[in-house]
């Protein structure tokens, strides 16, 4: 059987590694333990409980295939070599990559467990302070209902 090296673990390499799960020896490449999907994960600041639901463990995504855990450092036409030495010989290698923002729609750290504490952190300081956050995506301000003491300023402008 033929197969298939993806290297990136967002949306489009997590998309075509379950379309060719069964038809290809499939090995996504992607040094996160977990997909992250990052419009819920803005959500996670403001609303604790959306914090975990914003991650999905690679270990369920494959039926047949595999994902390996590490970061893929070349590619050449025969296959994909990672950090960590291993070497993963390819008939078909794809480039998923993906984007990258900043926090916290996207997350600098590969284990979803560090990740979670992080938002912990943004949580609380965000009740602490009182800060004004506008909850990206739902045009509500969630702090309010959570922090009602407070004033919040909902818009900025610079003039």
């Amino acid at each position: 059987m033929s197969t298939a090296a993806i290297i990136g673990g967002g949306n489009g390499g997590i998309t075509l590694a379950k379309a060719l799960d069964e038809h290809l020896d499939v090995v996504l490449i992607e040094p996160k333990d977990a997909f992250v999907h990052s419009v819920a994960a803005l959500r996670g600041p403001v609303d604790q409980e959306w914090s975990s639901r914003s991650f999905f463990d690679y270990a369920t995504l494959l039926t047949r295939g595999r994902v390996l855990r590490d970061r893929a450092v070349k590619a050449d036409a025969t296959g994909v070599s990672t950090a960590a030495g291993t070497r993963i010989d390819a008939d078909y290698i794809v480039l998923a990559t993906g984007s990258t923002y900043p926090y916290p729609a996207k997350y600098d750290l590969d284990d979803s467990t560090a990740v979670l504490a992080k938002l912990t952190t943004t949580h609380q300081a965000l009740h602490e302070t009182g800060s004004p956050v506008q909850d990206p995506g739902s045009g509500e301000n969630s702090l309010p209902r959570q922090v009602p003491s407070r004033t919040l300023l909902t818009g900025y402008s610079p003039s």
